[in-house]
């Protein structure tokens, strides 16, 4: 009863209300009452006051109990209804009673009605009690993962929840009276079940009753799928029904027969595999060997090595050094990964194994053993020996090599080199690992190393002369040839470097005494040039003068000689012939030692003279051009080209056979180049003949007196072509 009571009295008479009241009181109810007299009152008081019991008088004016107990029954409130009245029948007492009424007290027996109360409350205690208990049944039924269902014992369905319905595809109403049978048993195991259910209901004995089972059921749509099931025999008084647990196992059993397939799958791996595979629980004792190592243990089963350990089959030292590992990989709970050790076989061969061994643990975390695997290394230890052995002989013949060795990829990665390399640079080993090839030069020169580099890569050979950077700062001088070679399956770059300090230095000496020597030769020539010009002007002034004035005198006696002998006549007139042919020889001879128009008039009216008057006399056509309007040129640069240019064309008259000379006097780069190009026969340049006749080596010192470059070339049937340059800075007057 709750600590006070709500009680709504319906009455109409005040004296029966009073009376009811104390009786109440006496019998110590805790309880607060409100009074009502009319069905306006009555339903006012049911919505405000909230009654926990209701007691009626039968009569009132225009309304009754029954009345009043029907809006209770509309409401759908279950709040106890004691009638209180002066008289009634027993037939109105009994329908009053079976239409809800909780029981029914004479005003003349009011002392009956504390207990009639205490029952009520009782009785409504009781139904809230079971309706509570009977909604938690059906919420934790209808909550279960398996389906639950209830039949009796002919059968027919009472009970089915929502997880029946998701299973078999029936909603509750639909299956509820309807035998189980013909819902959920395929048509093949009916009759045995119902000859079960006849068996059971005869000896009261069942095989299939609590007994976790697998077995076939169906849906809805007549599909058969598998499900796990426990019956159980229920009884509740004189009544017995059962109840059926049922749990859809069609994902368990694809788990199951993929993790089947799987299973299978993962033995034939393991068994194929040339790998050693092996598992082992906490003792350390076999429980999965694979089939290569089986063998390697010298078994002729798996059964034979389940439950032996290393000791089996091993020897002593071995198998205490594997034990010991496995130990610590069970108590560490941590791998061992990847360990060579080596292995005796049942044969007593010594093989090398590359094992891996891996803590196996269970869902909790907690380690149920180790499985290991291991691979046979034994080629590959003799090939690795192998290598140690070649690198060290390729080391031991590379280090010997003189000067430096190196070895570089196309991205300029230090692949090898030898102690002269890290000795000559200052780096060790560990810093020109980490180094590119250029870093070892300046910067004026890297632009022609990696021009180099990539011609290597490109064409398969270069070389170049260059200064070494060393670590200290130095410059060495070395001569680095390079070639590209394939080196662990790519292209790279194999070179060598020689120092060319002591070389570089005796050429630069060579030069300075060839310098001396060629501006001694200059001098020399400019010497030689200036007694040829002095020779010029004497035979040009005094023979020359000398020769006229006696031509002169031959003319005037000629003309004083009166004689009509045609003899004395002729060898006068062959004199005088003599003496202009004499004039035009000592010209020629002073024009060849030195041609007054070269003093007179420049470099280029020199050529083109001698351009002129080389066509009059060989017939040869002569194309000489000059973009330059004056060339002033010093007077051993011009005499000195002028000097080439006629010998040039001297042989063209003697050996080329040519038609067409062009020439060209261009400046270009402060260089002032002269080319000479003939339509001759030509001549094979390389032969040793060649090179020592035809004036060459005189145009080519010629040219070197000069601090120029001398180039011809040629080839038989196709010409000849010479090319002279020589150091030249324009005058502003000369542009």
């Amino acid at each position: 009863m709750k600590e006070i009571l709500k009680i709504l009295i319906l009455e109409d008479s005040p004296d029966d209300a009073e009376m009811v009241l104390r009786l109440l009181k006496k019998e110590m109810f805790h309880f607060e009452y409100r009074l009502v007299t009319n069905k306006d009152t009555y339903l006012l008081g049911l919505d405000q006051f909230q009654p926990d019991l209701i007691l009626a008088d039968n009569s009132l004016p225009q309304f009754n109990a029954i009345e009043a107990l029907k809006i209770i029954k509309q409401r759908a409130l279950h709040i106890p209804f004691i009638m209180v009245t002066g008289t009634t029948s027993e037939e109105f007492a009994a329908a009053i009673i079976k239409f809800g009424a909780a029981d029914y007290v004479l005003k003349d027996r009011l002392a009956r009605l504390p207990s009639a109360i205490e029952a009520a409350l009782k009785q409504k205690r009781a139904e809230e009690e079971a309706k509570t208990s009977e909604e938690k049944r059906k919420l934790i039924m209808n909550a279960a993962l398996d389906a639950i269902i209830c039949m009796d014992t002919k059968g027919i369905i009472t009970f089915w929840n929502p997880q029946a319905e998701k299973i078999f595809g029936w909603k509750e109403e639909e299956v509820v009276g309807r035998i189980l049978a013909e819902i959920i048993i395929p048509p093949a195991f009916r009759e045995m079940h119902t000859k079960g259910m006849d068996n059971y209901l005869q000896t009261g004995h069942g095989p299939v009753l609590n007994t976790l089972l697998e077995l076939t059921a169906i849906n809805r749509e007549c599909k058969e799928f598998p499900i796990e099931l426990t019956v159980l025999s229920i009884k509740q008084g004189a009544e017995e029904f059962f109840c059926a647990f049922v749990r859809d196992i069609t994902e368990r059993k694809r788990a199951e027969q993929e993790l089947s397939r799987e299973k299978q799958l993962l033995r034939t791996l393991i068994d194929n595999l040339p790998d050693y595979i092996y598992v082992k629980d906490m003792e350390l004792r076999h429980i999965v060997n694979n089939a290569a190592n089986i063998k390697l243990i010298g078994a002729l089963s798996e059964e034979e090595t389940l439950g032996k350990t290393a000791f089996d089959y091993f020897k002593p030292e071995l198998a205490q050094q594997y034990i010991k590992d496995d130990r610590a990989i069970l108590e560490s709970r941590q791998p061992l990964l990847n360990k060579e050790e080596p292995i005796v076989t049942n044969t007593g061969e010594t093989r090398w194994l590359l094992t891996t061994k891996l803590p196996i643990q269970d869902k909790a975390g907690n380690v149920t053993g180790l499985v290991g695997i291991s691979r046979d290394i034994t080629e590959q230890k003799i090939s690795e020996q192998k290598i140690i052995s070649e690198k060290e002989l390729s080391n031991s013949i590379i280090n010997s090599l003189p000067g430096v060795f190196y070895l570089f990829d196309e991205k300029g990665k230090f692949l090898r080199w030898n102690k002269n390399f890290e000795t000559v640079s200052g780096y060790n080993a560990g810093e020109i690992s980490g180094m590119h090839p250029l870093d070892f030069f300046d910067d004026d020169e890297k632009g022609v190393l990696a021009e180099r580099i990539g011609k290597v890569f490109e064409t398969g050979m270069a070389e170049v002369e260059a200064r070494f950077f060393t670590k200290s700062r130095e410059k060495i001088s070395y001569y680095f040839n390079g070639w590209a070679a394939e080196f662990e399956n790519k292209t790279c770059l194999i070179g060598m470097g020689i120092d060319i300090t002591e070389r570089k230095r005796t050429e630069e000496a060579l030069n300075q005494s060839y310098e001396e020597i060629r501006q001694l030769a200059s001098h020399l020539q400019e010497i030689r040039e200036e007694e040829r010009a002095g020779m010029a002007r004497e035979i040009h002034d005094e023979l020359g003068q000398q020769i006229t004035g006696l031509k002169m005198d031959v003319s005037w006696l000629s003309k004083k000689i009166i004689t009509e002998d045609y003899a004395i006549k002729e060898k006068i007139k062959d004199i005088l012939a003599l003496l202009d042919n004499t004039v035009k020889t000592v010209r020629k001879i002073a024009t060849e030692l030195r041609p007054s128009i070269l003093d007179d008039l420049g470099l280029r009216e020199a050529m083109e003279w001698q351009s002129q008057e080389f066509q009059k006399r060989s017939g040869v056509e002569i194309a000489f051009s000059s973009s330059l309007p004056v060339i002033n040129a010093t007077g051993n640069i011009a005499i000195g080209l002028f000097r080439i240019y006629q010998e040039s064309l001297t042989n063209v008259a003697r050996h080329a056979g040519a038609s067409v000379v062009i020439t060209t006097l261009e400046e270009k780069d402060n260089q002032l180049i002269l080319s000479i190009t003939d339509n001759g026969k030509g001549f094979d340049i390389n032969t040793s003949s060649s090179k020592k006749t035809l004036g060459l080596l005189g145009m080519k010192e010629r040219t070197l007196m000069m601090g120029g470059e001398y180039e011809i070339t040629s080839a038989t049937g196709k010409g000849t072509r010479v090319i002279v340059s020589v150091p030249y800075i324009q005058t502003d007057s000369a542009k």
